[in-house]
């Protein structure tokens, strides 16, 4: 069976997924929470969509469901519309829905010393959003 790369609508899943799991009690790295778990969806799907490029565009295009977190509903959208400006894609329509944008904003780093830099480094459809992100938050290696 050959494999097929991770969309934002399975992205969303697997963040609810992660979310909604009850902590590990044999986990005792306090850092490996759900949030950890639900980035590790998102740098899933950014390696998938960095890879599949004839896929782009059908990887954002398809409206996820919401994850159970106003937060990370709101960065899927900014994600959504950030990769398609940048590689010349039709931003989805259901990026611009007004309940994935957040009232509070969110700085995704805890680390309070570079929430400065993300203030001016973040990318504009998560700034907008009221997400703050660290500038190596979306690269991949």
């Amino acid at each position: 069976m050959a494999y097929k790369p991770q969309t934002l609508k399975e992205t969303a899943e697997r963040i609810r997924q992660a979310l909604n799991q009850p902590p590990d009690p044999e986990v005792r790295n306090r850092y490996w929470n759900s949030e950890q778990k639900a980035f590790l969806a998102i740098r899933d799907f950014l390696d998938d969509f960095d890879y599949y490029v004839n896929e782009r565009s059908n990887l954002i295009a398809e409206p996820p469901d919401f994850t159970s977190s106003r937060r990370f509903d709101a960065y899927l959208a900014a994600l959504a519309e950030h990769l398609a400006y940048h590689y010349n894609l039709p931003c989805p329509s259901w990026a611009q829905e007004p309940e994935r944008f957040l009232d509070q904003w969110w700085f995704t780093t805890s680390a309070q010393s570079l929430h400065a830099l993300a203030l001016a480094t973040s990318p504009a459809s998560f700034r907008r959003r009221g997400i703050f992100i660290r500038p190596d938050a979306l690269e991949r290696v």
